[in-house]
């Protein structure tokens, strides 16, 4: 290969990430939202899920009171067992790590606090 094929082959790739570059960029900062709202079934918006999924399967009164009653229970087991799993995993901390474990959540239900979060809603710590 000749010097001058070299410098069109290296002018050839060097054009083409110039227009590849941009494109990665416009690509890069695409905002994708997750599906949904966002929030999981038994958190924040999951009443709002409850009122989307009735309303799109016209559920009748007596099916969205039964509705309600269902999330209500799985929410309220939710709460038991990350209660549960929270004091097994402090039980395996050492004291530091524990310490630091306590900051954290504290941290945690601040920052619950400020987005204004119901925080009776919120997995006990």
């Amino acid at each position: 290969m000749s010097r001058f094929d070299l410098n069109r082959l290296h002018v050839g790739i060097v054009g083409m990430c110039l227009l590849a570059a941009p494109a990665a960029l416009v690509l890069a900062q695409q905002d994708t939202p997750p599906p949904g709202d966002g929030m999981r079934p038994g958190g924040p918006g999951g009443d709002r899920m409850g009122d989307r999924l009735a309303d799109r399967l016209n559920l009748t009164a007596d099916q969205r009171t039964q509705l309600k009653a269902i999330q209500q229970a799985t929410r309220q087991q939710e709460m038991e067992l990350h209660k549960e799993e929270t004091a097994k995993l402090r039980a395996l901390l050492t004291d530091e790590q524990r310490a630091k474990f306590d900051q954290m959540q504290a941290q945690m239900q601040q920052r619950r606090g400020q987005r204004g979060m119901d925080n009776s809603q919120a997995p006990p710590q």
